[in-house]
């Protein structure tokens, strides 16, 4: 019988979750405006500092540091993520304990140590171009983390005659013959290494791509050029040698 109720009991608490997580996620997602624990409302697609949300705390002194070193100090970087409260309902968001954790431990750093520190903090995406500027980035209650796959690989070049292609069509992925009949949608790059015993890539081989044609074919079409040699092939070969030139 205890048994019984204890099944019951925890139906009933279901409904109760699932509706305070959509309550949340309505809230939270209305036209991007996410809020703080003290009810200040925060725009996730405007937001940039810890410092311009006001404080639900008992607030954080602010600070300047030596002109023309403003860049060379330690950043506190917040992570915008996206929220899945279907898979843990009880856990929180990004915005867990912002702004004042954020300002109040940058405080903390430039007052208790050596280390110059930005006053105002970031917040960002895992997405910005920003992101390579900062070393350090701080992502709260994982336990609600989402991760969105993407159906194209960013990286991925095709040859130069399907690359001029996808401008109208968007495919730009390549088709091979199956041995068994068929067509096969090479829509997937693959990426595979082979390390030595430090764990540095002495080997990297690369599926599904035409980097070849990036390099090659570069000057033959404009929208070529500006959409996989520029964005994709030179910046992946770049990297590798100088990967490979430093490690």
């Amino acid at each position: 019988m205890a048994r019984k109720i204890f099944l019951l009991a925890l139906i009933a608490t279901l409904p109760a979750l699932f509706c305070a997580a959509q309550r949340w996620r309505a809230r939270a997602s209305d036209g991007g405006i996410i809020y703080t624990e003290g009810g200040e409302p925060v725009n996730e697609e405007t937001v940039r500092t810890a410092r311009e949300i006001a404080s639900h705390s008992t607030g954080t002194p602010n600070w300047t540091n030596a002109a023309g070193f403003e860049q060379d100090v330690f950043t506190f970087v917040r992570i915008i993520r996206d929220w899945s409260p279907f898979d843990s309902p009880s856990a929180g968001s990004w915005i867990t304990d912002f702004p004042d954790s954020d300002l109040n431990l940058s405080f903390r750093l430039q007052q208790m140590t050596s280390l110059k520190v930005d006053p105002d903090g970031r917040v960002m995406r895992l997405s910005d171009a920003d992101l390579f500027n900062y070393p350090w980035i701080y992502m709260v209650e994982p336990g609600s983390l989402l991760l969105l796959k993407v159906a194209k690989n960013k990286l991925q070049t095709p040859n130069i005659r399907q690359g001029t292609a996808s401008q109208d069509g968007g495919v730009t992925w390549e088709r091979h013959r199956r041995k068994e009949g068929g067509w096969e949608e090479c829509t997937e790059m693959h990426v595979r290494a082979i390390l030595d015993g430090k764990g540095r890539i002495m080997i990297l081989a690369v599926h599904n791509c035409d980097n070849g044609d990036g390099w090659e074919r570069e000057g033959e079409n404009d929208y070529f050029f500006h959409e996989f040699s520029e964005k994709r092939a030179y910046p992946l070969g770049i990297n590798v040698i100088f990967y490979l030139m430093t490690h």
